[in-house]
């Protein structure tokens, strides 16, 4: 149980950004609701912290790093997304192939399975290779590489996954709207 705490060093560029302190807001409600009460979860305390220094330091935009962190801890806290085929035959999507994700079952759905290509919950081939980086562990890396036009899209899976796995909405979405 934590006794104490000092602070060693202030994050200056997250607290001089309403962006910043959003997303660590959102990060902070994220790792609330994945991980259990009363137990010891070194890596997602780790994974925290990479998250505050990546957000201090500027190394990719909030809401990528945000995203990315996301399907990390989904990961870690054993609800990673299946990115990379579908959940239902299991045929392999191409790298650069368009995809629908089912967030209620966290896994892709082929055109063959009842799968379209159109609409909110399709993420692009370089969406789906990002979340896999992600998913896989060096999230800050993936934030870099996701793409701008991507985000939008990536956000809704993962936010719509998450919430699926916790039984309702996110009180940190209301800030990132």
């Amino acid at each position: 149980m934590l006794q104490s705490a000092e602070i060693v060093r202030h994050p200056e560029r997250i607290v001089a950004s309403l962006e910043r302190v959003s997303a660590g807001y959102a990060a902070l409600e994220l790792v609330r609701e994945l991980t259990a009460d009363h137990e010891s979860a070194d890596d997602v305390f780790d994974l925290a912290l990479e998250l505050i220094e990546a957000l201090d330091e500027g190394s990719a935009a909030p809401d990528a790093l945000l995203v990315c962190f996301e399907a990390r801890l989904l990961a870690l806290s054993g609800f990673a997304p299946l990115l990379d085929a579908c959940g239902h035959c299991g045929k392999r999507a191409q790298p650069s192939q368009r995809a629908r994700f089912d967030a209620v079952h966290g896994h892709l759905v082929c055109a063959g399975c009842g799968g379209g290509a159109i609409g909110r919950d399709v993420l692009s081939g370089a969406a789906r290779t990002a979340l896999m980086h992600a998913s896989g562990g060096p999230f800050i890396e993936a934030a870099v590489m996701i793409e701008v036009a991507d985000l939008a899209s990536a956000r809704y899976a993962m936010r719509t996954l998450t919430e699926h796995r916790i039984g309702r909405e996110l009180a940190a979405d209301a800030l990132l709207s």
